[in-house]
């Protein structure tokens, strides 16, 4: 048994004796508090000196700096003036890329907050040639992913593959980027399911009070707006609307 542990089963049983026989008196209490607090000092010397002495490993000296070997990003731009920045990491057999455009929620219209977020989410539910199964299914078959997302200044679409299937899913890619039909039903369905998270959202401090924080920092400024909406907003947002934040 450690030094300190049988020192505090001494103080425990001795304790326990004396509040046993008789209901201590004021003064008697101050003189066991101060008892305790003198014991205290000696458990935890005691347990210093049990850790110290239990051959548990000391703590070593600091290491050599671990020099950071960060990937380094290649710039280019394609004729058609499109800039591409490629960031190479041999890790894994895993390649992700992400299509950037400006824009993004500060430019929805006050009465239309969420219209970007909402675009940004029928992004890969149908396109001019494919629907939104089958951009699933073929997304899947090559065993990636895909999304869309808006942000305060811009939007973005990626996807995700196994790089030797890059090229077919560059092709899907550029297909939702360019061609999508926002059809009504998938407007209808994805507006149904931003307004349940809209109200989900505002039953979370957290996310409440990002949204106050927000509004009490900005204003009436379009980054002081709720970039995902509110229930008013979003039932009020037409198809019209959103082809336009596409655009």
């Amino acid at each position: 048994m450690s030094p300190g542990l049988a020192l505090m089963r001494t103080v425990r049983n001795s304790l326990s004796r004396r509040i046993a026989l008789r209901r201590p008196k004021p003064e008697e209490l101050e003189a066991l508090r101060q008892q305790i607090a003198a014991l205290a000092g000696l458990i935890a010397v005691a347990i210093g000196y049990g850790l110290v002495n239990s051959g548990q490993p000391k703590p070593g000296s600091a290491g050599a700096p671990v020099a950071a070997n960060l990937p380094q990003p290649v710039e280019t731009r394609l004729a058609n003036g499109l800039r591409v920045v490629t960031v190479e990491r041999h890790d894994l057999p895993i390649a992700t890329a992400y299509l950037v455009g400006t824009g993004g929620q500060a430019l929805d219209p006050p009465d239309r907050s969420g219209v970007s977020s909402l675009a940004a989410n029928l992004m890969n539910k149908g396109t001019t040639t494919r629907s939104a199964t089958e951009i699933a299914r073929q997304v899947e078959s090559l065993g990636g992913s895909i999304g869309a997302n808006a942000a305060s200044e811009g939007g973005s679409v990626e996807v995700t593959v196994k790089s030797d299937q890059l090229a077919p899913a560059l092709n899907i890619l550029a297909d939702v980027a360019q061609h999508p039909v926002f059809a009504p039903e998938e407007l209808e369905r994805a507006r149904t399911q931003q307004v349940d998270a809209v109200k989900v959202a505002m039953k979370n401090p957290a996310q409440l009070a990002a949204l106050v924080a927000d509004r009490a920092t900005f204003g009436a400024s379009p980054y002081g707006a709720p970039g995902s909406g509110t229930p008013a907003s979003l039932k009020a947002i037409t198809r019209a609307d959103v082809t336009a934040a596409y655009a």
